[in-house]
C-alpha cells in the first residue's frame, strides 16, 4: 500500500482529516465552488455523463482543484468507492495559494493527466490519420486543444450544448 507523501505530509500537518463513507458523493458534478479535498486513504470513482472515467486510491490525490482554478463548476462527479479518509480544505484557492508544496504536487498531477492524454491522442492521431471519417478529424481537435487562446473555460459539449446543470 502506498503512504501519503511526505512532501504533502508538512503542507497538511495543521489539517484535520474527515471521513466520508463508502457511496457518498464528495464533489457533484455541476456544483459551484466547494472545498479542495486530499485523499488520505481510501479509493474514489470519478464519474462524467455517469460514465466512470478513472479509479483512484492514491494516497495525496487531489480532487476538486480544477474546477478552483478554473473557477467553473465541477465537471465530474466524485463518489467515495470505499470509507475514505480525506483532508477537506473549505477555501482551497487560499490554502493553494499560501501552500507552495501542495501547489506543486497539484500542477505535477495536471501535467502527468495532460502527458498522459495528449499520449494518447496523438497514439490515435497516428492510428486514424488515413480515415475519412470522424476518426480521421483526431488530428483536427488535438490542434484546436493545444491551440486554445481563451482564459476562460465554458463547460459543456457538442453533444450537450450549454453549461452543464
Amino acid at each position: 500500500m502506498t503512504t501519503f507523501p511526505a512532501d504533502l505530509a508538512q503542507a497538511c500537518a495543521a489539517l484535520s482529516a474527515e471521513t466520508i463513507p463508502a457511496g457518498s458523493t464528495i464533489i457533484a458534478a455541476g456544483a459551484q465552488g466547494g472545498p479542495l479535498h486530499i485523499l488520505i486513504e481510501g479509493s474514489v470513482k470519478v464519474l462524467r455523463d455517469n460514465a466512470e472515467v478513472a479509479s483512484i486510491g492514491e494516497p495525496g490525490a487531489v480532487f476538486g482543484e480544477m474546477a478552483l482554478l478554473l473557477g467553473v463548476p465541477h465537471a465530474t462527479t466524485v463518489v467515495a468507492k470505499e470509507d475514505c479518509r480525506c483532508y477537506v480544505i473549505a477555501d482551497g484557492a487560499a490554502f493553494l495559494r499560501s501552500n507552495p508544496d501542495l501547489m506543486f504536487h497539484v500542477c505535477r498531477t495536471m501535467a502527468l493527466r495532460v502527458h498522459l492524454l495528449s499520449g494518447y491522442l496523438a497514439d490515435l492521431k497516428t492510428q486514424f490519420a488515413d480515415h475519412e471519417n470522424h476518426l480521421g478529424m483526431v488530428h483536427e481537435v488535438l490542434c484546436k486543444l493545444c491551440e486554445h487562446p481563451h482564459r476562460e473555460v465554458r463547460l459543456g459539449s457538442d453533444r450537450q450544448p450549454g453549461p452543464l446543470p
